[in-house]
């Protein structure tokens, strides 16, 4: 069975959604992974779909989505991200793995002339953990 990870951060419109568009691209068909928030904006945060189009990953389609919507469905893997989603992330069934990276939310950096660094140096953080995990989860 493939391993299934759920990306949870604060509004499931920058982190999150970058970590599971990445994710699924970095492992293909070896995973199934899903992404969510603790407090949901109504869409993807723009730089998150520059940063992912710029890799040739599209976010077409993707909506950000409340964690409770998962209340049914089982994980092997939970990773939060930022402390929001550590705290406010419920117990979902199946007893999932927890994983957490402290990782600020790059969307404090909007409307200011630093957005765009911030979220680049968001998604650096976002690839060596997710290459970690990668690793842990699907050894060679």
């Amino acid at each position: 069975m493939k391993p299934r990870i759920l990306f949870v951060c604060t509004n499931n419109a920058g982190r999150s959604q970058m970590a599971e568009t990445v994710f699924q691209n970095l492992c293909g068909n070896d995973v199934e992974v899903s992404s969510a928030g603790v407090d949901p904006w109504p869409n993807v945060h723009p730089m998150a779909k520059k940063l992912m189009a710029e890799r040739g990953h599209s976010m077409s389609g993707k909506k950000p989505k409340h964690v409770n919507t998962f209340l049914d469905s089982e994980f092997d893997y939970v990773v939060t991200i930022g402390i929001p989603a550590k705290t406010q992330c419920p117990e979902l069934p199946g007893n999932p793995i927890r994983i957490h990276w402290d990782i600020g939310d790059p969307a404090r950096g909007d409307g200011g002339t630093d957005s765009e660094i911030i979220f680049r140096e968001t998604l650096k953080g976002l690839d060596r953990n997710l290459v970690e995990l990668k690793n842990t989860i699907l050894p060679l």
